[in-house]
């Protein structure tokens, strides 16, 4: 989330598939699958396995969170559309 001041701190987003920073091999988010998953355990010296399992354990406990309280969050509709739209095109959350 960007915060813009001229708009007196509401949070802007970069309505594309990139992110600010590069995570792993490059900045969209569409590409975050097991694979860059993989490469960056690798990199960290970390067990494939465990960091695969975080990863499922992580977005399955999110998709509960968001779709148990969705209603009582207080976000406005442009920020969970965001949101919708992230889970589609992440395919780490799409498992």
């Amino acid at each position: 989330m960007v915060h813009d001041r001229r708009a007196g701190e509401r949070p802007a987003y970069i309505p594309d598939d990139k992110a600010a920073l590069k995570v792993s091999r490059g900045k969209r988010w569409s590409d975050l699958g097991q694979e860059e998953l993989i490469v960056m355990s690798r990199k960290a010296g970390l067990p494939e396995g465990l960091v695969l399992s975080a990863a499922v354990e992580t977005v399955a406990a999110f998709r509960e969170i968001w779709s148990r309280d969705l209603s009582n969050l207080p976000i406005d509709a442009a920020v969970r559309e965001v949101v919708e739209t992230q889970l589609k095109i992440v395919p780490l959350a799409r498992a």
